[in-house]
């Protein structure tokens, strides 16, 4: 699916367009977040007409429109054009930054018909840079998609306020000064980080230069997520302790990732991050300043059930939860066996919990494995 993109104040002015090589069987149907408005819809060229045919609230991303396209032909190209606020997790306008992501629901997502992954262009920001983008100098379009990154991630900041601080393995950029401060101070923490997970936790894997955009002061809510060779995050704490553990459990999940994560089994991808990091911390920094730093936060965590939903949905918490586990299995069994398990998880070609219940019970013990499903 092609997209024209355009910024026009607080809104985004959209084009999707695709063709297909063949024409569909059936309607074609798709979300899209409840906030946007449809100005017009074209099916093979000739003005169509759509209808809403119920309201989702998608895993993780804002409330949505399901909407079916109506057309008395069948369908081999489709234009939509559509206009909204967008609205979801890290998706904010501002002068200096524009945040819009998959959590926001700003394209077409749940299709009832395979769109591919092709070409966004944005128009009216020349004086943007636009993370992981292309610009076209002759033509003022930026061109994001076909490298490899989530295409539909785009963020762009304006270039008179944009702040970017660099090392060897990493970009950092922000538009505020007091950030771009802080973060001089953490790329020796990153690298530390990637040596010990290099050298000591996981296997060595090639490393492209990692971009960590903030997105402060557009938002200064806490919390990052993780896109290929890119972390987007709220801020740079001043709190060194918090912004140690963001960049260890994000760059974890490097390795920490593959369960299915619109489930319970999300606990094997978040619970095995986040203990990377407490590893991390215990290896490089000492077991006193684990104890004395991380033993308070962990011992909240026990007041938390397991991770095991009966409907086998994903807990809200289930960062907490899953941190809780492992806490057990480290007061049951200590912190080789913790260290041990996020190793087998990591190595899993199969990424669910029965797999690694067996590997547990193979390279560990049955004691082990039976009691960590008890924990479950």
């Amino acid at each position: 699916m092609k997209i024209d993109l355009r910024f026009n104040n607080q809104e985004i002015e959209v084009v999707a367009h695709k063709v297909w090589e063949q024409c569909l069987e059936g309607p074609f149907e798709f979300i899209l977040n409840k906030d946007f408005q449809i100005e017009e819809v074209l099916c093979n060229n000739k003005v169509a007409s759509w209808q809403v045919v119920g309201e989702v609230e998608p895993l993780f991303r804002a409330v949505s429109h399901k909407i079916q396209l109506v057309s008395e032909a069948p369908i081999q190209e489709i234009k939509i054009r559509y206009r909204g606020v967008p609205s979801g997790w890290q998706n904010e306008l501002s002068e200096d930054i524009k945040a819009i992501n998959w959590y926001g629901v700003w394209y077409p997502q749940e299709t009832s018909h395979e769109v591919g992954d092709e070409t966004i262009s944005i128009y009216g920001c020349e004086g943007y840079e636009l993370i992981k983008g292309v610009y076209d100098q002759d033509t003022g379009v930026w061109q994001y998609g076909g490298q490899g990154y989530d295409p539909y991630n785009i963020i762009l900041y304006k270039k008179a306020s944009l702040r970017k601080v660099s090392s060897e393995f990493l970009n950092i950029y922000t538009v505020d000064s007091e950030l771009a401060n802080r973060a001089e101070g953490i790329t020796e923490i990153f690298e530390d980080i990637l040596d010990y997970f290099h050298t000591d936790l996981f296997y060595k894997i090639d490393m492209n230069t990692l971009d960590i955009v903030c997105v402060e002061p557009a938002l200064n809510q806490y919390g990052a997520y993780l896109r290929k060779d890119l972390i987007v995050c709220c801020t740079i704490e001043d709190d060194q302790d918090k912004t140690m553990n963001l960049l260890g459990h994000e760059l974890a999940h490097k390795w920490c990732t593959g369960a299915d994560c619109n489930a319970w089994e999300d606990w094997l991808n978040e619970g095995t991050a986040e203990w990377s990091h407490i590893l991390y911390v215990y290896d490089r920094k000492g077991e006193a300043v684990f104890k004395k730093k991380l033993i308070p936060r962990l011992e909240k965590c026990l007041e938390l059930e397991g991770v095991k939903t009966k409907d086998g949905s994903r807990p809200e918490d289930v960062h907490v939860r899953s941190v809780a586990v492992l806490y057990r299995m480290y007061q049951s069994y200590g912190i080789e066996v913790v260290k041990r398990i996020v190793q087998l998880f990591a190595q899993l070609e199969t990424k669910t919990t029965n797999q690694l219940l067996k590997a547990i019970e193979q390279h560990i013990s049955k004691e082990a494995k039976d009691f960590l499903e008890t924990l479950l």
